[in-house]
């Protein structure tokens, strides 16, 4: 699992973390970032799970992988995405970028655009909602059960 903020020094700072119910004596964080060196990076154990934070540069795919007592390899299951590697696998893929706030998108005072949509979209479950429709001179407003993350999305702009 990752998680990603902007550290407001022109870096972003990723928490990769695995259960701790994964059974091991080490798990060590391998990839673009630290060379692929085996050892460079090791996960704490905590009550919650293993973790290490990294402060990497924006706007950057780091392909990354977990080492659970140095022989077996994981991937992250909540990878941005994967791309495939020499070894005939796939590695996760974080990708450094943090999208503005979706409430930062939205001014009330913007012109009125009756032709701009909203979309927002939760990964793997339906359904997908849109929202279209103005109240007046204010944003109409949706609330949604929500499950676990989401992307919300206006063109080039997101929020997670």
């Amino acid at each position: 699992m990752i998680t990603k903020v902007s550290n407001g020094c022109g870096k972003v700072r990723v928490t990769f973390a695995m259960p701790a119910a994964i059974w091991a004596d080490t798990i060590h964080l391998v990839g673009d970032f630290n060379r692929w060196n085996s050892s460079a990076t090791p996960l704490s154990l905590d009550d919650d799970n293993w973790s290490v934070t990294l402060e990497l540069e924006p706007g950057q795919e780091y392909q990354y992988r977990y080492l659970v007592n140095g022989m077996d390899w994981y991937n992250d299951w909540q990878a941005d995405r994967y791309e495939p590697n020499e070894h005939g696998g796939d590695n996760s893929v974080v990708v450094t970028t943090i999208g503005k706030r979706f409430s930062d998108a939205l001014d009330p005072r913007d012109e009125v655009d009756e032709h701009r949509s909203f979309e927002i979209v939760m990964p793997l479950e339906e359904p997908v909602y849109e929202l279209n429709d103005y109240i007046g001179d204010e944003l109409a407003e949706i609330a949604l059960p929500l499950h676990g993350p989401f992307v919300v999305g206006i063109g080039s702009l997101s929020d997670y």
